[in-house]
């Protein structure tokens, strides 16, 4: 859980900006190295083989790792390698925890609590955010992160006065409030994994989420929260008779939610009312100059164009120069914003990238995890791991959906528990799943 304190630590280490970018990259050096001491298993290596899902998944992700270096040397026109190899290092670095998972030997009490430390982690996260929220600027700047240049959300990242300018969003222990918002959102998602309806507590655990996202700026996140709770009323044991939801919606979590924000103005959380624009007549404007203009003014325009077949290459910077003179009656000012705003409709971005075969490959991968989701929950034996897949399943429905509006895969926060999760479902021990593979075989 390294991503989400090692922020709090680096940050007041006697250490020059260049060597604190070294050190941020800890994690994704530990994850390679977890590699190498997992691929001289022999029952690691033999076990891709012994699943269907998991070689599909393996040769999709070496696929599509040769697939974006190809386009990476050849990208027209010619761009910093060094740069789209950081970037594709960023989107596939914690993919590799589904193979390092296979290594461990964990019982269901094992997997039951990690669950329950994620809760730990929620509730940490939950009360520093309050502290922030009491304690205003000044709380925040003691949390939030150096001044960086950071990919996750396609801008440099400036100090936290600078980044942040007076207004008090939550950060948490990630020094950020983008990482903050999708690691509330994942933890939610853990909490209504649980095979029981929405029962008042969970709608108390939305509505403390939806504040603690209002007040973190997140808006894009925010959104995303609805759409979370609306796939869980979806599943079939989670039907609802409409009227009582609305009945509770009224009687309960919209009250709550409008005195959290109450509650934010009177500890000086005025600030944090932006949510409020995306309502007015001037947020139109505002959108075709960002996410907005990207999909509907961008977009047609590079779909059209014959160097998308392979690809641009994942670098941001080069393809914003390209745009500037392939594009010229694209909207002057998004172009000009490209190299900051490219990434947050990352759908796009990897379109843009890899071309519509790394996006089709990619889609591929979501598409096996999916599948395997779906096997797990329907067929294991174990609850535990029941409740992993359905814990998978949401965080697929985050990842798609948040991909149009931040790039996802690329945030710390979310990327390594999505795939962390992902590696246990792989590696189910099931003797139903295991049934199944040899059925399928026969």
């Amino acid at each position: 859980m390294l991503v989400l304190f090692q922020e709090q630590f680096l940050k007041y280490m006697p250490v020059s900006l260049d060597v604190y970018h070294y050190l941020r990259q800890l994690p994704d050096v530990l994850v390679v190295l977890g590699l190498i001491v997992a691929l001289k298993s022999s029952s690691v290596r033999n076990s891709i083989g012994s699943s269907s899902h998991l070689k599909t998944i393996t040769v999709l992700l070496i696929v599509f790792l040769v697939y974006s270096f190809i386009v990476s040397l050849v990208a027209s026109p010619p761009a910093n390698l060094l740069f789209e190899l950081l970037n594709i290092k960023a989107l596939l670095r914690y993919s590799l925890l589904i193979f390092i998972i296979r290594s461990f030997e964990y019982t269901e009490r094992d997997l039951s609590s990690f669950v329950n430390f994620i809760y730990v982690l929620f509730f940490i996260q939950i009360c520093i955010g309050l502290f922030q929220l009491l304690g205003g600027i000044q709380v925040r700047d003691i949390l939030a992160s150096r001044h960086m240049l950071d990919g996750f959300v396609g801008a440099a990242q400036g100090n936290s006065r600078s980044n942040f300018k007076d207004v008090n969003h939550l950060v948490g222990t990630m020094g950020d409030n983008i990482s903050y918002g999708y690691f509330i959102i994942l933890c939610v998602a853990v909490y209504l994994s649980r095979d029981k309806k929405l029962d008042v507590f969970a709608w108390f655990v939305v509505a403390t989420a939806a504040g603690l996202l209002f007040y973190s700026g997140s808006r894009a996140v925010l959104i995303l929260l609805p759409v979370l709770v609306l796939y869980k009323l979806s599943l079939k044991n989670q039907s609802v008779n409409s009227f009582k939801l609305i009945l509770v919606s009224a009687i309960f979590v919209f009250p709550l939610v409008v005195g959290v924000v109450i509650l934010g103005r009177q500890l000086g959380g005025e600030n944090n009312l932006a949510f409020g624009f995306i309502f007015t007549s001037d947020y139109f404007y505002v959108a075709m100059n960002q996410r907005l203009g990207i999909v509907l003014d961008l977009l047609p325009k590079v779909i059209v164009d014959a160097n998308l077949l392979l690809g641009f290459g994942p670098d941001k910077y080069n393809f914003s120069d390209y745009a500037a003179t392939a594009y010229r009656y694209a909207n002057p000012i998004l172009v000009g914003y490209l190299p900051h705003i490219l990434e947050d409709v990352y759908w796009v971005a990897v379109l843009i990238y890899y071309g519509p075969i790394g996006l089709l490959i990619w889609i591929s991968v979501l598409i096996v995890i999916i599948r395997r989701s779906l096997l797990v929950s329907t067929k294991s034996s174990s609850e535990v791991e029941r409740r992993l897949a359905r814990i998978v399943l949401m965080f697929c429905v985050i990842a798609i959906a948040g991909g149009f509006v931040n790039p996802v895969f690329e945030i710390r926060s979310f990327s390594i528990f999505f795939w962390l999760f992902t590696g246990l479902i792989f590696s189910s021990r099931s003797r139903d799943i295991r049934a199944e593979r040899v059925t399928r075989r026969r």
